[in-house]
């Protein structure tokens, strides 16, 4: 009769029940419980007191070895066996080590990001997702909350600072994205061969409504003992893998453009399409807005007013002419015009003060004879001076 055998936990190879490493992957095999058999009485009622513990049958191989082994393994309810489950369950934490938790899992979640020929135990796989969920849903509120211009304290800052404290944003995040997503996505794959399923069902999730809850199923499935996909035995770290980093590359330059069009997009439906705004506010972004809604030619009798940031002085200067329509009113003396520039450059001003920091909400109006003198100025929506109060 052939020799009993078992197969790896490990990498499912077929070997000698008695062998103590698996002579294909090394992996040191989990103690079988019936090592330890107690004496059996034979046919004659005689007590068999050969050594049962596996390594006095190692030192006898032979066709008896096998015979004892195989009677060993059928024996009665009163002989501990060894399930396949509990083979599956003794390699899993001989492996890990350390059991299934909020850290312990996502550096199994990291570890094994590029791998999906092999499983994830249920426990581990959830445990990687709510690591993974909470992380998005920080980086979610960071960006989220620079998109839609919430008062930072990046916008007391100067351009200069500013932008690269932008760009470092949407570069970390980038990456941060890119590489949890692979890992979820090979993470959802080796779930499912842990169910002994292909990695094809993932494509249920691509089904609106009823093929996400079929994924959901399989992924709640409980892991079966032993099958055709080994338990993550990965020693070459995914860094070290050729082919990981194009697909990094990829998705990072994918993410950055998604995130910023995302961003332009929610600014602008937050604030009117006129408003072009970019990624982080600057000072010309606000005299274009100024000259938008401030200033009003509705004449081609007139000269239209420059607008210009003057990043030097951290100001917005409206320019105008002497044939502008409101400095011929001025010296008309018809306030009526000025008074409604005034009112535009007030309001203006608090709501810059008020959605992208006070340091874009000085205005002033220079006098066109004289840059020294100036005709307005307006300053967190308060009114510095006004030359109409002299007339």
């Amino acid at each position: 009769m052939d020799q009993a055998t078992k197969f790896c936990p490990n990498c499912g190879s077929q070997m000698p029940r008695s062998s103590k490493f698996c002579p294909k992957c090394g992996f040191k095999q989990p103690p079988l419980s019936d090592e330890k058999v107690q004496p059996q009485a034979n046919d004659r009622g005689q007590i068999n007191q050969k050594d049962t513990t596996g390594e006095g049958l190692a030192s006898d191989p032979g066709p008896a070895q096998g015979m004892f082994t195989s009677q060993t393994a059928s024996a009665g309810s009163n002989q501990s066996q060894v399930t396949p489950q509990d083979q599956y369950s003794r390699a899993n934490a001989n492996k890990n080590q350390l059991a299934p938790g909020f850290i312990n899992s996502f550096k199994l979640l990291l570890r094994d990001a590029f791998t999906i020929n092999h499983r994830m135990s249920r426990a581990d796989f959830w445990w990687a997702m709510l690591s993974t969920a909470l992380i998005f849903t920080v980086l979610e509120i960071l960006i989220c909350t620079i998109a839609v211009d919430k008062p930072l304290a990046l916008y007391s800052l100067n351009d200069d600072v500013q932008r690269p404290i932008l760009f470092g944003i949407i570069l970390v995040s980038s990456a941060i994205f890119s590489l949890l997503w692979v890992a979820c996505f090979t993470a959802n794959i080796r779930r499912l061969h842990d169910t002994n399923r292909s990695g094809w069902n993932y494509c249920w999730s691509f089904f609106p409504i009823a093929g996400g809850v079929i994924l959901l199923v399989f992924l709640c499935s409980k892991g079966t003992s032993m099958n055709r996909f080994p338990m993550s035995s990965s020693n070459i770290l995914w860094v070290k893998k050729w082919y990981s980093w194009p697909i990094l590359v990829v998705l990072f330059l994918w993410t950055g453009v998604s995130l910023s069009t995302a961003n332009q997009r929610l600014i602008r439906s937050e604030y009117g399409t006129s408003t072009n705004y970019a990624f982080g506010f600057t000072g010309s972004q606000a005299a274009r807005d100024i000259e938008q809604k401030v200033t009003d030619e509705d004449s081609d009798d007139y000269d239209s007013p420059s607008v210009r940031w003057d990043n030097s002085r951290g100001e917005t200067a409206i320019h105008l002419s002497g044939n502008s329509r409101v400095m011929q009113g001025l010296n008309d003396s018809e306030v009526a015009i000025w008074k409604s520039l005034v009112r535009s450059a007030t309001n203006e001003s608090a709501w810059l003060a008020k959605n992208k920091g006070k340091r874009y909400s000085r205005i002033v109006v220079p006098n066109p004879d004289d840059s020294d003198r100036i005709f307005l100025d307006v300053y967190n929506g308060q009114v510095e001076y006004n030359t109409s109060d002299d007339m």
